[in-house]
């Protein structure tokens, strides 16, 4: 990809993180003054964090929620800065400097956002073989991301395995235990942040982006856990 890039000579480049190298929080401010939040804003992650605010990198986006009438929210996301570092190490080692650094499902929501899905409350779920990176977009804003992992048995298990480019389930009763015990976790996730910031949002739907689009009946498991309509996220079909 970075020789594909290098070829083209693009003369912009968003280079995206994945929520792995990320510490993400959601905060409350009760002020709006940009002097103030910028003051206040390492002092509120300082214990959140396991580095200290100065060996990273931290940014930060308002939300349109919770903040109350006077306050702010924020969706905040930190990076140490020797992990920025070596991604735009290799970026610049192929000829290619980042005009920006973002989290990947970030740009991906946005992006689905602007392909008609802004005036729709809903999830996407960016799945792979270990995890599952969460994104609650609210009023065509991205409000909340987190990263979860399936349950421990489908490390200790070969549950999944790529069949012709296509994912397929090789355990099927494990993986079901699995998808419903990772469902449960993310209505968890996301009944704390509701009740956190005082709010009550229901997603319409959820879309599935990642290499476990591949897998129709993953797609059907996580539709029954959780007791919500999805359809595969593809920037193409959309």
């Amino acid at each position: 990809l970075l020789d594909e890039l290098q070829e083209k000579k693009v003369d912009h480049c968003t280079a995206g993180l994945a929520l792995s190298c990320l510490s993400l929080r959601n905060l409350s401010l009760p002020f709006t003054e940009e002097k103030k939040i910028a003051q206040v804003l390492p002092f509120e992650l300082e214990e959140q964090l396991l580095l200290s605010v100065d060996e990273q990198i931290v940014v930060r986006t308002p939300v349109g929620v919770g903040g109350g009438e006077e306050g702010t929210g924020l969706l905040t996301a930190a990076v140490e800065k020797t992990i920025l570092a070596e991604h735009l190490a290799a970026l610049q080692g192929n000829g290619i400097e980042a005009d920006r650094v973002c989290p990947s499902s970030y740009v991906l929501a946005d992006r689905l956002c602007r392909a008609g899905h802004g005036e729709s409350t809903f999830l996407m779920l960016h799945g792979d073989l270990c995890s599952m990176e969460i994104v609650l977009v609210h009023g065509g804003e991205t409000v909340f991301l987190r990263r979860l992992f399936f349950p421990e048995t489908v490390f200790t298990h070969s549950v999944f395995q790529y069949v012709d480019g296509q994912v397929e389930i090789a355990e099927p009763d494990i993986v079901a235990e699995a998808v419903e015990a990772l469902c449960a976790v993310v209505w968890q996730s996301l009944d704390y942040f509701s009740f956190q910031n005082g709010i009550d949002i229901q997603s319409e739907y959820f879309l599935l982006t990642g290499p476990m689009q591949r897998c129709p009946e993953f797609s059907e498991r996580l539709e029954e856990g959780l007791e919500l309509p999805g359809r595969i996220g593809d920037l193409a079909l959309e």
